[in-house]
C-alpha cells in the first residue's frame, strides 16, 4: 500500500473522544491496510467567499477551466455492456455521448451533428449507427463518417475529415471516465493511490442495483458537501447519534493529493457527544429500532427483518454491538450477494468509508454500504443541480457482469423515500435533503459573506475549493 502520508497533521485538532483507528483495534478481523493510513493535509483556516455557491460568474470560470478539464464519471461498464449500448453525459454546454462499439471498445463523441449540430442521441439507447434524426446524416459507432443524404450537394465533405470528434475515455472500479481535454493527465495519474486503497474492495466486481437522480434547488457544491463531513450528524441525523461515532471520524486529506480525500465514520458505536452513557445493549436496540422507523445507513440488508441477531445475543458472549451487527450482516450480505465475505473486518461490514473523487464523485468503500453519489451542476443555473445515488451489489469472480439498473429521475414532487429501491438509504438522504433549499438562500442573504469551515471535520470541503482555485488558476 503507498501513500504520500502515513501520519497526521498533528497541528490539527481532533475530537478528544477514542479515535477511529482506536475502534479498529477493537476490530475481530484483520482491518485492511488502507484504513489504517492516517492522513492530514494542512490546508489553512481562510473563509470561502459565499458567492462561490451564488455567483454566475464563479459557475461560469467553473465551467470554462474546471469541468472542461477534469476527470468525469459518465456511466458504469454495465450500462454499456454490448455493442451499440449508449449513454448521454451532459455537463454545462457539453454534451457527449458514450457508446460500446462493435469491436468492444468505449468510445466518447461530442453529441453534435457536422451537418447542423443538432444532438445526435439524447437519451440511453441500444444504437446501430450514430445518425442524426433531422437529416440523416450517420457515422458507425466507431465515429467513422457513413452517410451522407444527397451527397451530390456536399462537395466540399471529405469522409476523412468528417469524423466525429472523440473525447478521452478510461476505466476505474468499474467507472467509465470522460475527459474532454486533452492536457490532462491520465486517469491513473489522476487517481494517484486511490486504485491502491480500493484493491481491498473491487468496484469493477459490483454492478448497479438502483440509481435515483433528482434536480435540486441547490448548487452542485452545496448538495456534494452535505455529504462530506459527519459533523452534521448531531443536528440533521439525531436519531443515529446512539449509534454513530460522528465525532471519532477520521478525515484524510494527502500532501500533494489535489484529487481524492476521505472520511471513515465508525458506526454500531455511540457518538462522543454523549459521553460514555449509553450501554452495548442500548446501542443494539437503537440500531434495530432506528432500521425500522428511520434507518440510519444503507446496507446491501435493506430490511431489519433481514437482520437476523437473534442467536447474536449481546449478554450472551459478552461481545459489543459492534461485533453483534457486523457478525449479522457479514453473514447476510454473504448471502445476498453469492459471495462469501465472511472474511471481512467489523468496519468493513459496517462503518461509512467514503471517498471523494474530485470533482464530483463520492464512491463508498467497504461492503455493507454499497453506496456512489455524484452531483453535477444543471445546466447553466448556479442555483441548481442533478444529484444521483448508485448502489452496488458484488457479483461472483468469473460470472458475467449483470446490466445495471436504469437511472429513475425522481419529480419536483417526490421524496427520495419514495425510490423503493434504495431502502433505508431514502430516509438519510431525504433528511440531508431538507437543509439544502434553506442553505442556498441563506447564502445569498449571507452579510457576512463568507463560508467559515472547521479545520479538520470540513478539511476535504477545503481541499476541494482549493483545486477549484487551481484549476481555474491554471495550476493544474
Amino acid at each position: 500500500m503507498t501513500s504520500p502520508s502515513d501520519s497526521p497533521d498533528t497541528t490539527s485538532a481532533r475530537c478528544p473522544g477514542v479515535t477511529l483507528q482506536e475502534i479498529l483495534d477493537t476490530d475481530q478481523k484483520e482491518v485492511p491496510e488502507a484504513l489504517r493510513i492516517v492522513s492530514a493535509a494542512d490546508l489553512g483556516t481562510a473563509d470561502i467567499a459565499a458567492d462561490r455557491y451564488t455567483s454566475q460568474a464563479f459557475h461560469d470560470l467553473e465551467m470554462q477551466h474546471m469541468w472542461a478539464r477534469a476527470w468525469q464519471m459518465a456511466c458504469r461498464l454495465e450500462d454499456l455492456t454490448d455493442p451499440g449500448d449508449s449513454i448521454v453525459y451532459d455537463i454545462g454546454d457539453y454534451s457527449l455521448v458514450v457508446v460500446r462499439g462493435r469491436d468492444g471498445v468505449i468510445r466518447g463523441f461530442h453529441n453534435s451533428c457536422l451537418h447542423r449540430g443538432r444532438q445526435l442521441v439524447t437519451q440511453p439507447s441500444r444504437l446501430t449507427q450514430l445518425r442524426c434524426p433531422f437529416h440523416g446524416f450517420a457515422w458507425d459507432l466507431a465515429g467513422k463518417l457513413r452517410t451522407v443524404p444527397c451527397r451530390w450537394d456536399f462537395p466540399q465533405i471529405r469522409d476523412e475529415e468528417w469524423a466525429l470528434p472523440q473525447v478521452r475515455v478510461d476505466s476505474w472500479g468499474g467507472f467509465v471516465f470522460v475527459c474532454l481535454s486533452p492536457d490532462t493527465p491520465p486517469l491513473a495519474v489522476y487517481l494517484a493511490e486511490v486504485p491502491d486503497h480500493f484493491k481491498t474492495w473491487p468496484l469493477e466486481q459490483r454492478y448497479k442495483i438502483a440509481h435515483v437522480g433528482k434536480v435540486l434547488p441547490t448548487n452542485w457544491k452545496t448538495a456534494q458537501e452535505a455529504f462530506m463531513e459527519s459533523f452534521h450528524v448531531l443536528a440533521t441525523h439525531p436519531q443515529t447519534v446512539a449509534v454513530t461515532g460522528d465525532a471519532n471520524t477520521q478525515y484524510d486529506t494527502f500532501p500533494g493529493r489535489p484529487h481524492y480525500s476521505r472520511m471513515v465514520t465508525a458506526q454500531v458505536v455511540p457518538s462522543p457527544h454523549l459521553s460514555g452513557d449509553v450501554t452495548d445493549a442500548q446501542v443494539l436496540e437503537t440500531y434495530l429500532r432506528n432500521r425500522k422507523v428511520s434507518p440510519l445507513g444503507v446496507s446491501l440488508v435493506t430490511n431489519v427483518r433481514d437482520l437476523n441477531v437473534d442467536e447474536y445475543a449481546v449478554a450472551s458472549d459478552g461481545r459489543q454491538a459492534r461485533a453483534v451487527v457486523a457478525d449479522a450482516l457479514r453473514d447476510q450480505l454473504s448471502e445476498k450477494s453469492g459471495v462469501d465475505l465472511h472474511y471481512i473486518s467489523d468496519s468493513e461490514a459496517v462503518d461509512a468509508i467514503e471517498y471523494h473523487i474530485f470533482p464530483n464523485l463520492l464512491p463508498w468503500a467497504g461492503f455493507g454500504s454499497p453506496t456512489v453519489y455524484r452531483v453535477r451542476p444543471n445546466g447553466h443555473d448556479p442555483s441548481s443541480c442533478f444529484f444521483e445515488v448508485m448502489l452496488l451489489m458484488p457479483f461472483p469472480d468469473g460470472a458475467t457482469r449483470p446490466k445495471g439498473s436504469p437511472l429513475r429521475v425522481l419529480g419536483p414532487e417526490e421524496s427520495w423515500t419514495d425510490a423503493p429501491e434504495l431502502g433505508m438509504l431514502g430516509h438519510v438522504v431525504e433528511q440531508d435533503m431538507s437543509n439544502l433549499p434553506a442553505l442556498q438562500r441563506g447564502l445569498r442573504a449571507s452579510a457576512k459573506k463568507t463560508v467559515t469551515l472547521g479545520n479538520y471535520q470540513e478539511s476535504r470541503i477545503r481541499l476541494y475549493h482549493q483545486t477549484i482555485d487551481k484549476y481555474i488558476s491554471g495550476e493544474l
